[in-house]
C-alpha cells in the first residue's frame, strides 16, 4: 500500500515534469509574480526616487540655508556697516559742530578783546588829548593872565609918568627917600584909562578892589627909577599875594598859582 502511494506520487510528479501546460501554468504564475515583484520594485523605485527627491530637496535645503545664512550674515554685516559709517559720519558731524562752536567762541573772544584793547586805546588816547588839550588851554589861560598882569602894570606906569610931569606924588613914590612905595589899584587904574577889561582868561572876573600894582622908588646918585611889581587876582587864580606882589620881571606862567 504504501509502494503504491509513492508510486503514484512519482507518477504525477513525473507527469507534472511531462506536462507542459504545467510549466506553462507556471510560467503563468510568473508573470504575475514578476508583475508583483516589478511593481514592487517599481514601488522601490518610485520609493527611491522619492527619497533622492527628499534629498535633493533637503540637500538644497541644506545647501540654501548656507547661502541665506551667508546672505543674511552679509546684509547684516553691510547694515552693520552702514550703521557704523552713519555714526562715524554722526561723531564726525558733532566733532565738527564742536570745532564749529568752538571756533565761533575763540572768535566772539578774540572780536572782545580787540574790542576791549581798541575802546583802552581810545580813552588812553582821549584821556592823553584831554590831558593836552587841558596843559594846551592851561598854558593859554595862564600865559593870557601874565599878559593881563603886565597890561596893568603898563597902565600904572603911564599913570606915574603923568605924576611925574605935572609934579604930582599921587601914584608916584617919592624919589628922595629910596624904597619908597605907593600902590594903585585896578579901580584908579580903570578909572583913569577908561573901562580897561577885567575878564579872566580862567572864566571868571579880576578882582579891581584887591588887585593892585606897587610901585617902588629906586634912588641911585640923585638918579630916581621905579620899580612894578603885581598882585593879581580872580578870587581863583593869583600872581602873587596881598602881602607879597611879583615883579615885573619876573612875571612868566609858573607865576600863576591856584
Amino acid at each position: 500500500m504504501n509502494n503504491q502511494n509513492e508510486n503514484e506520487n512519482r507518477t504525477i510528479q513525473f507527469g507534472n515534469s511531462l506536462n507542459p501546460n504545467a510549466n506553462l501554468n507556471n510560467n503563468n504564475t510568473n508573470p504575475t509574480n514578476m508583475n508583483g515583484q516589478y511593481n514592487s520594485m517599481a514601488n522601490g523605485n518610485q520609493n527611491f526616487t522619492m527619497n533622492s527627491q527628499q534629498v535633493i530637496k533637503q540637500e538644497n535645503i541644506n545647501t540654501q540655508a548656507p547661502i541665506n545664512q551667508s546672505v543674511s550674515q552679509q546684509n547684516s554685516y553691510n547694515y552693520s556697516q552702514e550703521n557704523l559709517n552713519n555714526n562715524n559720519n554722526n561723531v564726525v558731524s558733532s566733532n565738527d559742530n564742536k570745532k564749529q562752536k568752538s571756533n565761533v567762541k575763540i572768535i566772539i573772544i578774540i572780536v572782545v578783546i580787540v574790542l576791549v584793547i581798541y575802546a583802552l586805546f581810545r580813552l588812553a588816547t582821549f584821556l592823553i588829548s584831554f590831558k593836552t588839550v587841558n596843559s594846551v588851554l592851561d598854558n593859554t589861560r595862564t600865559s593870557a593872565f601874565v599878559s593881563s598882569a603886565k597890561s596893568y602894570i603898563e597902565y600904572a606906569k603911564s599913570l606915574v609918568q603923568i605924576d611925574e610931569v605935572n609934579g604930582n606924588a599921587k601914584y608916584a613914590p617919592s624919589c628922595v627917600i629910596n624904597n619908597s612905595t605907593s600902590k594903585i589899584t585896578l579901580n584908579e587904574i580903570s578909572s583913569n584909562k577908561g573901562n580897561i577889561l577885567g575878564a579872566s582868561p580862567f572864566g571868571g572876573t579880576y578882582d579891581f578892589d584887591s588887585s593892585y600894582v606897587k610901585v617902588t622908588s629906586k634912588v641911585n646918585n640923585n638918579s630916581c627909577d621905579y620899580e612894578y611889581s603885581i598882585y593879581l587876582t580872580d578870587g581863583t587864580y593869583s600872581i602873587g599875594t596881598s602881602s607879597n606882589p611879583i615883579l615885573y620881571s619876573d612875571l612868566s606862567s609858573n607865576s600863576v598859582k591856584k
